[in-house]
This record gives C-alpha cells, sequence and structure tokens, in this order.
C-alpha cells in the first residue's frame, strides 16, 4: 500500500485498461493522493471499469482500442495545471461524498427497500448511492407464476432461453439443458463470467447443441459451432 500511494504521489497519469472488474479502486487512491498532496494528475478510465460512471473529471477510453489509448495519453500529458485541477476536484467531491462508510449504510437502506411490500403497481422505486441511481425496480413485480409459464412454454412454437450459470453445473443441470435442447424449437444459451476455454470445457462437448457466452458477453459460440 505505502509504495502504491508512493508511486500515485510522483505520476503525472493513472491509465486504467482493465476490461473487466468490480469495484476499481486505483483511480480512487489516485486522486486522493493528489489531493492529498495538493498536486496534479489525469486518470484515464477504461469504459468497462466499475467505477466508470460514478467519476466525473476523467478521461474514458475504449481499451480495444489502442489508437484512441495513445491520443488519449497525449491529451492528457497535454492538459493545462488549471484543467487537472479542475478535473481532479471534480473527481475527488464524489470520493470525498460517497465514503466506503457510505457506500454501506446506502447499500443496506436499499436492502431493505427492496424487500417493502408493493403498494404502488404504477409506480417506479429508484436504488442506488443517494442521487446516483443504481438500477431501478418496478412496482408491481409479482412472483413467477409457474403454471402459467408451463402453458406459455407448451404452446410456443420458438423458444429463446438463455441461462445465467457461473458456479460448477451439476449433473441434473446438464441432463435438463440436454432435454431441452433435443426440442427444435428451443435457442437456449449458458452466459457466464467464465473464459472462452473454461467454457469449452465444461460444456461443449456435453452440451453441443447449446450456445455459449463468456466473459459477461465479450465472447459468444452458436451450438454446432466449434470457435467463439
Amino acid at each position: 500500500m505505502a509504495r502504491r500511494m508512493a508511486l500515485w504521489s510522483v505520476s503525472n497519469v493513472l491509465l486504467i485498461t482493465t476490461l473487466r472488474d468490480g469495484q476499481c479502486l486505483p483511480p480512487l487512491e489516485f486522486i486522493a493522493v493528489k489531493k492529498h498532496n495538493d498536486s496534479t494528475g489525469t486518470v484515464i478510465l477504461s469504459e468497462f471499469s466499475g467505477c466508470n460512471r460514478a467519476l466525473g473529471g476523467i478521461l474514458k477510453i475504449n481499451p480495444f482500442n489502442t489508437e484512441e489509448i495513445a491520443k488519449t495519453i497525449q491529451h492528457a500529458l497535454g492538459l493545462t495545471k488549471e484543467d487537472k485541477l479542475s478535473r481532479l476536484q471534480i473527481a475527488y467531491k464524489y470520493i470525498k461524498k460517497h465514503s466506503t462508510e457510505n457506500w454501506a449504510r446506502t447499500f443496506l437502506q436499499d436492502m431493505k427497500r427492496a424487500h417493502n411490500p408493493i403498494k404502488d403497481k404504477n409506480g417506479v422505486e429508484v436504488l442506488g448511492l443517494q442521487d446516483d441511481t443504481t438500477f431501478f425496480i418496478t412496482h408491481g413485480v409479482t412472483e413467477l407464476n409457474t403454471s402459467k409459464l408451463e402453458k406459455a412454454y407448451r404452446i410456443a412454437s420458438n423458444r429463446l432461453i438463455i441461462l445465467y450459470q457461473d458456479g460448477e453445473p451439476s449433473e441434473q443441470f446438464f441432463s435438463a439443458l440436454q432435454a431441452l435442447s433435443r426440442d427444435n424449437c428451443n435457442q437456449i444459451y449458458i452466459y457466464s463470467s467464465h473464459s472462452k476455454e473454461e467454457m469449452n470445457d465444461l460444456y461443449a462437448e456435453r452440451l453441443p447443441r447449446v450456445g455459449l457466452v463468456a466473459e459477461e458477453g465479450f465472447y459468444f459460440k452458436r451450438p454446432f459451432f466449434e470457435e467463439f
């Protein structure tokens, strides 16, 4: 931690090219250190980063576009001191307002609100970190009616079934999908955070009729295809 903080204090630009993450902490650390040292710096952040939507004052890039990355680095190094300070202040304002303690408190509040009884069937409930909306829950959501689902399944001539599976699949899981995939009316895809190689190892041989979506949607493979 101490070495990382020292590195942030002498760096002019922080470049994050992550393809997928949850809560990305280095940009927050970088901004806090710069503010504490009364110095300047610029954050270049992948659009796939966990804090991309929350932080203001940063420069955003597509990590797959190397030309864009190079141009953004050049732009960041050429910013005036006033512009760097302005961007830093915008980002630090968010960090100061949304501390770890505040995040935990509002998260627990949202969890409690999410379990409140539904009263207004036409309204929309906003859940998130105070004024920063995270997601919506539409009032009037009801428990799944399995009888209606079964009836709709039987009369449908085309069905798209997408299953999120991130753990270790059971034999019951394989048996069910093998039976479902034999019905030509069904198009089935397994969606997961696993890599392409892991998805192939887990499902390709036993479920050739099922499509695979790897790395949270970055790669997909149609049924009976060998490559993503």
